[in-house]
């Protein structure tokens, strides 16, 4: 077993077909996860929010409740 930091990871195979190479994930749509992660992370503050009038969003961290 070896150990290393995950930033010095560079490429990974697994059964002899790269899942990462270059620093770049191979198996994942990774700008359509980003997209997907950050329209459920607004839904939930959203909701939040709206159901719990004594919370105070962080107003300029996240713009799209500061419409």
């Amino acid at each position: 077993m070896n150990y290393a930091h995950p930033g010095v990871v560079h490429s990974v195979m697994v059964d002899g077909a790269f899942v990462m190479r270059d620093r770049k994930v191979l198996t994942v749509d990774e700008p359509a996860l980003l997209a997907e992660a950050q329209a459920v992370t607004e839904a939930v503050w959203r909701r939040m929010v709206e159901a719990n009038a004594d919370i105070a969003p962080p107003r300029g961290e996240m713009p799209f409740l500061d419409a």
